[in-house]
């Protein structure tokens, strides 16, 4: 539970516990992360004529989020040691806040990070490109805001949000990520929305109400893999949505034990080849559970994929491959469906297990496919 701290304009204080979005989505005074509260910044009392806004956040000289007021922040080019279009450098910085998550047509209020249609000077850097990227930090704690993405040269991939080795556990509430540029579900074309990737430490993060949107202000689908995490041990994902991408999927990478409760995945795949979509995709996995998930198939756009998929390759590393999914809702094309879940080649038995799937406690039969 992350406890919130809130100012009015007459003074008067309060902390409050947040297990749905703030009203309003003011700005905290202050974050508590895993104990340890945190005061918050403005933006604005860091900003100076000419700064980038990795050059603001860089100014931080205590350990603080910096909150952030409704509104748009671009950067040109993704011109950081990153790569990134907005960086946040290894320093005191705690995380970042915003206002609220807006929408993807950006027709609400809300804080919107971003990088200026046609600025990136990158193309050659296929697919390691983000709009937002923090590395090898302490733990921190992000919430509502958006990153959208825009219109590059034609054909030039990037992602949205990315956490890296972090070095504590973080927490991420209310963002939305729409608009990335992806082109298939395999790299370079397989990008991100929101990824987390632990280092050789692992954390129970916290991540609630994250929305990764395939799509453009203007309605034009161009992200893959709505959201995903690798390298994890641990980490609850919880009411987060995966949705209308060309292809990929929600997904997990080289993890375990990590659990999600009520999230869904929908409208992921435009094809077959190169544009399926799954719904939740496990590669090298170990221990996952899924709790009250909900996929929604697009045959009509001419996905292939199946609800769930999972393999671990011929890697007995990852045996015996646990995948339990309760209680799940499965559709295809909006309407009710029989369950699907697929592996591929090679399958071994003993490193992938079949799905254990229950509802109300009871065993729930489904089509194992294997490819």
């Amino acid at each position: 539970m992350l406890t919130v701290h809130l100012r009015a304009k007459d003074g008067a204080t309060a902390d409050i516990q947040v297990p749905m979005p703030v009203v309003g989505m003011q700005r905290p005074d202050a974050v508590t992360l895993n104990g340890v509260t945190w005061p918050a910044v403005r933006y604005e009392d860091l900003y100076r004529a000419g700064d980038t806004i990795s050059g603001a956040i860089g100014r931080l000289s205590k350990q603080a989020v910096i909150t952030f007021p409704a509104g748009r922040f671009y950067a040109d080019d993704f011109a950081t040691g990153y790569l990134a279009a907005i960086n946040i450098p290894h320093g005191p910085c705690m995380g970042l806040w915003g206002s609220g998550p807006g929408d993807y047509t950006m027709t609400k209020d809300g804080t919107y990070f971003g990088i200026n249609p046609g600025t990136s000077k990158q193309q050659a850097a296929t697919g390691q490109k983000h709009v937002l990227w923090t590395a090898d930090n302490p733990g921190q704690s992000f919430g509502q805001f958006a990153v959208i993405g825009t219109q590059q040269a034609p054909g030039e991939l990037y992602n949205g949000f990315a956490i890296y080795h972090p070095t504590g556990l973080c927490e991420v509430r209310d963002v939305l990520v729409a608009g990335w540029q992806g082109s298939a579900n395999v790299p370079p074309g397989e990008t991100a929305g929101f990824t987390i990737i632990d280092g050789t430490a692992h954390f129970n993060h916290q991540l609630t109400r994250l929305d990764g949107d395939g799509r453009r202000p203007d309605g034009t689908i161009t992200g893959t893999a709505p959201l995903g995490g690798q390298n994890l041990n641990g980490t609850e994902w919880r009411d987060c949505y995966g949705h209308d991408c060309l292809a990929s999927q929600f997904g997990f990478y080289l993890s375990r034990n990590v659990k999600t409760f009520d999230c869904r995945s929908e409208r992921n795949g435009s094809g077959g080849g190169g544009l399926a979509g799954q719904g939740f995709n496990h590669e090298k996995t170990d221990g996952i559970t899924h709790t009250r998930p909900r996929v929604d198939l697009a045959r009509a756009n001419g996905n292939v994929g199946a609800h769930f998929s999972h393999s671990n390759y011929d890697d007995p590393t990852w045996a015996p491959g646990r995948l339990t999914v309760i209680d799940p809702v499965t559709l295809t094309d909006g309407k009710p469906a029989a369950l699907v879940a697929q592996s591929w080649s090679p399958y071994v038995a003993t490193n992938t297990a079949p799905p254990v799937v229950t509802r109300s406690g009871a065993s729930v039969s489904y089509t194992w496919a294997h490819g």
